[in-house]
């Protein structure tokens, strides 16, 4: 809504003062309006992708007990079709999981570690995507209330203003596009920085970011402490703080 009130604002005030303006404005809320459902649509495939990581883990979780070296790359391609996934686990003697069973690196303890890819890690990322999407949507509303407010801005305030909040959407959404592309580097090369983390919002609500990636080490990327092995059980925001903290601590 304040995105649709700024980009009519702006189309307005713009307007009538040429009629190239008034085009720039109305390219601006198009433009908006395409980052926008281009965000929308990445947050939908983000979701889908979090589903197959599910899937992956609790695969892995179940017949590793029976195959300790089994790993979540070798069980993905399997899974697009039950038959096909069924003659796989067949064809490779994994007998019937005993539910509940423990490996012994599952029994987390602090100081285990492990090597990560060269490098900003997804961690990093996430944090710089984060940072740039709070800088649009501060832009964004800035920009919308001094156009609702009709104090008559110069022209060139309202085409910066509207360039800067394009531009900074445009930059959340590839860094976050980066994300994605570093986390399946790092999926593929047995791990993952994305620990499950705890976004603020409004009046204290918000949202978490959960521990999907259960079929890989889940790796802290300050300190390359496994946070927890792959197949273990997804671990809570508190959970990942405590261990951290943990392994952080000299011993």
């Amino acid at each position: 809504m304040v995105a649709a009130a700024a980009c009519g604002s702006l189309v307005r005030s713009t307007g009538s003062g040429s009629g190239s303006l008034g085009a720039v404005g109305t390219v601006f809320g198009t433009v908006v309006i395409a980052l926008v459902g281009i965000i929308v649509a990445m947050s939908f495939a983000v979701q889908l992708r979090r589903l197959r990581f599910l899937i992956e883990g609790a695969a892995l979780s179940v017949l590793l007990p029976d195959n300790p070296t089994v790993t979540a790359a070798a069980i993905a391609p399997h899974l697009r079709s039950p038959d096909d996934y069924d003659r796989w686990v067949r064809n490779e003697g994994i007998r019937p999981a005993v539910f509940g069973a423990r490996l012994p690196q599952w029994r987390w303890s602090a100081g285990m570690t492990r090597e990560l890819l060269p490098g900003t890690t997804a961690a990093g990322l996430r944090r710089f995507a984060g940072i740039t999407v709070n800088a649009a949507v501060i832009a964004l509303v800035g920009l919308a209330v001094v156009l609702l407010l009709d104090h008559g801005p110069a022209v060139a305030f309202r085409i910066v203003g509207g360039a800067a909040v394009v531009a900074l959407l445009s930059a959340a959404g590839v860094v976050r596009m980066a994300v994605e592309v570093r986390a399946s580097a790092e999926y593929r090369a047995g791990y993952t920085t994305l620990t499950p983390m705890r976004h603020a919002g409004l009046r204290g609500s918000g949202w978490t970011e959960p521990d999907v990636r259960l079929g890989v080490d889940l790796v802290d990327a300050s300190t390359h402490a496994i946070l927890r092995a792959a197949g273990a059980r997804a671990l809570t925001v508190d959970e990942a703080r405590q261990r951290r903290r943990m392994s952080a601590t000299p011993r």
